[in-house]
């Protein structure tokens, strides 16, 4: 009798049916029928549509019984097709305010988290540093052109990783000047929902429809890009409340002495 594998890591997933002669071969896809035909074998299927919880169905006949129905002439293979998906998180250091002055460092930790069902591999992060911020150079980070690069490696199912980023603000910031500061990630295989292109703000998912800290591509945003945000303090270390987003203004606490 034939068999069903799959062969390659690709959001269209590619189904090898092996043997030789005739025969019936039947795709499902999440137990809606998608390929169905009457072929002779071995015979190479794509099946598409896939998500990260998708079952696989392919039901092989020898081509004497076709209805599928109490045959003892059919070999049923549930199949786990390979997705990569790769996914970013930006947000400040869990110490690090949002409020900062001039000349200060500045903390960003980006977390990488591996969606799919397949190890990740080559994977590298790519820190798009804005105007007024500097790279500090470490052991991770290194600066390639106006960027800064990390390369993580691989990245096993189910796991996470945080890669913190560090910089300095320049001193030809400005006072409420808010500074947007865009990460993307990519890796070898190709991803099931986004593609981690290196190229900041190239598609709806990384500008009109971005969401902070989405990472299941929610209303289109591209779950392997996203952004944190910090605002320059006066150099008195006070916002200037004028024209300042609603967000970083503040009324500082002060007590009367009795």
């Amino acid at each position: 009798m034939p068999t069903a594998s799959v062969l390659k890591n690709r959001p269209i997933c590619i189904v090898e049916i092996e043997g030789r002669g005739e025969a019936v071969v039947s795709v499902y896809v999440d137990d809606t029928l998608q390929y169905s035909n009457t072929v002779v074998v071995p015979l190479s299927v794509n099946v598409s549509g896939l998500n990260h919880n998708s079952v696989v169905k392919v039901t092989v006949s020898d081509g004497q019984n076709t209805s599928y129905v109490n045959s003892t002439t059919v070999d049923i293979f549930t199949l786990e097709c390979p997705l990569a998906d790769v996914a970013l998180r930006k947000k400040l250091d869990s110490q690090q305010l949002d409020a900062v002055k001039r000349g200060s460092a500045v903390t960003f930790v980006i977390e990488v988290i591996n969606q799919g069902n397949v190890v990740l591999t080559g994977v590298s992060v790519v820190d798009y540093i804005p105007a007024n911020l500097q790279l500090i150079e470490d052991g991770m980070w290194t600066q390639e052109g106006a960027n800064a690069v990390a390369k993580i490696g691989s990245l096993p199912v189910g796991e996470s990783v945080e890669v913190p980023i560090t910089f300095v603000v320049l001193e030809s910031a400005l006072t409420n000047e808010i500074i947007l500061n865009y990460a993307e990630v990519s890796v070898e295989q190709i991803d099931i929902d986004s593609e981690g292109d290196l190229t900041n703000g190239n598609g709806d998912g990384e500008t009109t429809n971005l969401i902070d800290n989405e990472v299941n591509n929610k209303n289109g945003d591209e779950d392997d890009h996203d952004v944190a945000e910090i605002v320059i303090l006066a150099p008195n270390n006070l916002p200037v409340i004028d024209n300042l987003p609603l967000r970083y203004v503040y009324i500082p606490f002060v007590t009367n002495s009795p």
